[in-house]
């Protein structure tokens, strides 16, 4: 039983109702001497007001609530006296501002000999993200300019973070991501300057379009380590429920693939198939950091984080175009182009030439895909609380309803998709939804597009028959010609996750369908003799001859035309039988049994074990 359970029993026990003069525990953090700025998820009444961690000053910006209104995500910031180990409590909200002293800061990018530059403004700006008695935090978007031309695709932010006494973070981000002409590659040198200090000098940098790059710098700061205690954020489920027994497997160096448009360890083309750390629910990597919490580790997931911003899939509208965009972002709407599609075959498409899906496949090129994208940002953005991170969450959830076919308009439907894509577009939609700041117009502006794409599900659900009970029937897929099948392996356990996930974050709808993926992947693990389980894995299920509306009527005839199936993806559909133990079903538990066990040897699963594929080990709630 830990420190919380033992106080809040406590108070229970006496009668006592906890107050401010009685500060009630939900978290700790380890910390060394310095300045913290870390992101706090919190469950459903925890916090009223603010933390406080232990006797530390604390500053507690809040960006999401609970309908309660207690606190659901906030970033916190403290100066810790000392190293240690801290509790954080609930405290009223510290009082208080100040001044901030705006570090002398330039952006110098070298174009053929044409240097643009953008300046930090001299005071800070109203467009803030933290603010209060300990720290400041504002965002200023500059054009860089040589003389009196401005150049007119690049972009420079400044997120400037200012301390109370004068330390400061310079944050910035370099963009080519407006959906206007020439829409084309800038070659440039880079060079970053802060109060005289040459901070940063890169080049030739071949910056391409519908992308952009970060990079953050100390100005006299002395910066604490933060060691986080993810209990609460898996309370709130805002990360899953790890399995412990994840491999702490040595973590690759991020001094090569990690510069500006580079692509870290991630594959090129997203549609590349295999078991690559990046296809899980979240990668690999991250799972790895969530539980063993290695710097190494961190500093891989969060540089992940930024490297999200090198795949050319970012889109605004330009500040003179004919659409606003939404919010102060600018994102491009669906509501006021209906008819775009992510895509040059579109009616409405971007400005300049886009690779999508399987375009320019195994030439090298970041090729961007829904249906193999990884959540780079979200895990960043709940460590640190960076703004940038809420700029890629956006991004990447915008994309994959701007780059969905047939989307129906404003609409913004998502199920044209392959079934993973489907799937992880929800992921990254509700993540989005959920942990953009309360108030954004662009967190709106999702929330209703997940809540059309759940409403479907269900309404899909409901009126798509067939005799097993089968969904997303393909008739003839390349090398399955012969057959009508589904991607079972490769859709039915991860969208049935994705859709719960969206639940647990608050938008209900799409149960229907997640009750009836898991049922259908259960019924295959607990139907001997018609159907022997040891058939329950494939990647492609044949479910009829070639054809439309094909269909088998019998678990026999299903299982005739599957002889011991494919073997590796045991990990992958484990996903529904999480979800089926945890709403207890019949036989649920035997079924999740039976594929763990081989999730842990290998055998049966082509020898792929689950704690070498950490992003697969989810565990239900009740573990």
């Amino acid at each position: 039983m830990d420190i919380r359970t033992c106080l809040s029993g406590l108070v229970l026990l006496l009668g006592i109702v906890p107050s401010h003069g009685l500060a009630q525990e939900v978290s700790r953090v380890t910390l060394s001497k310095g300045w913290a700025t870390f992101g706090l998820s919190l469950p459903p009444g925890a916090v009223k007001s603010a933390v406080k961690v232990a006797s530390f000053d604390t500053q507690t910006d809040v960006k999401n609530r609970w309908p309660d209104g207690s606190i659901r995500f906030a970033v916190v910031t403290c100066n810790a006296s000392k190293a240690g180990e801290f509790e954080i409590a609930s405290a009223p909200a510290g009082p208080g501002s100040f001044s901030p002293i705006v570090p002398a800061a330039s952006v110098d990018l070298d174009v053929q000999g044409t240097v643009y530059t953008a300046r930090l403004g001299n005071a800070a700006g109203s467009d803030r993200w933290l603010s209060g008695p300990l720290v400041e935090e504002w965002r200023q978007v500059v054009v860089p300019a040589y003389g009196s031309a401005n150049h007119g695709q690049l972009r420079v932010l400044f997120d400037t973070r200012v301390y109370r006494d004068g330390q400061a973070r310079l944050d910035v981000t370099v963009e080519n991501v407006l959906d206007a002409l020439p829409a084309s590659s800038v070659v440039y040198g880079a060079k970053i300057v802060a109060n005289g200090k040459t901070l940063y000098a890169q080049g030739p940098i071949n910056h391409i379009w519908l992308a952009r790059w970060r990079r953050t710098f100390d100005v006299a700061l002395a910066g604490a380590s933060v060691v986080h205690d993810f209990t609460s954020a898996i309370e709130a489920h805002a990360i899953p429920n790890y399995w412990k027994g994840i491999a702490d497997k040595a973590t690759p160096s991020v001094a090569k693939g990690f510069d500006p448009m580079g692509l870290a360890g991630l594959t090129p083309s997203m549609c590349d198939c295999g078991g690559r750390p990046e296809m899980a629910p979240y990668p690999d990597w991250a799972a790895e950091y969530l539980v063993h919490q290695r710097k190494e580790q961190k500093a891989f997931v969060l540089r992940h984080g930024e490297q999200a911003g090198s795949w050319p899939m970012h889109l605004r509208e330009p500040d003179a175009g004919r659409h606003c965009g939404v919010g102060a972002g600018r994102y491009t709407s669906l509501d006021q182009r209906p008819d775009f599609w992510f895509d040059n075959r579109g009616k409405d498409h971007p400005a300049g030439p886009v690779s999508v899906a399987y375009a320019r496949w195994g030439q090298g090129v970041p090729v961007p895909d829904i249906a193999h994208q990884p959540s780079l940002a979200f895990i960043p953005y709940l460590v640190t609380g960076d703004r940038y991170f809420v700029d890629e969450m956006a991004f990447w959830a915008n994309f994959c309803l701007l780059g969905s076919y047939e989307h129906e308009g404003a609409q913004a439907l998502i199920h044209h998709n392959e079934l993973r894509g489907i799937a992880w577009a929800t992921r990254n939609l509700a993540d989005a939804a959920a942990y953009m700041p309360d108030g954004e117009a662009m967190k709106k502006y999702l929330e209703e597009k997940l809540r059309n794409n759940l409403a479907w599900f269900d309404q899909y659900a409901k009126s798509h028959k067939s005799p097993l009970d089968t969904v997303f029937e393909k008739p003839g897929v390349p090398s399955h010609e012969k057959h009508t099948s589904v991607s079972y392996g490769g859709g039915y356990g991860q969208l049935a996750w994705a859709i719960d996930r969206a639940n647990r974050l608050g938008y209900p709808g799409g149960t229907m369908l997640r009750d009836r993926l898991s049922r259908f992947v259960l019924r295959l693990f607990t139907s001997e003799p018609a159907f022997p389980r040891n058939a329950a894995t494939p990647l492609w299920l044949h479910v009829g001859p070639a054809g439309k509306e094909h269909y088998y009527t019998t678990l026999s005839q299903l299982a005739a035309a599957n002889p011991g199936g494919d073997s590796m993806y045991a990990h992958w559909v484990r996903l529904a039988l999480v979800i089926a133990v945890e709403n207890k079903f019949p036989r649920a538990q035997e079924a999740y049994d039976y594929n763990w066990k081989i999730c842990q040897t290998g055998a049966g699963n082509g020898g792929i074990v689950i704690r070498s594929t950490g992003g697969w080990a989810v565990l239900p709630d009740a573990e």
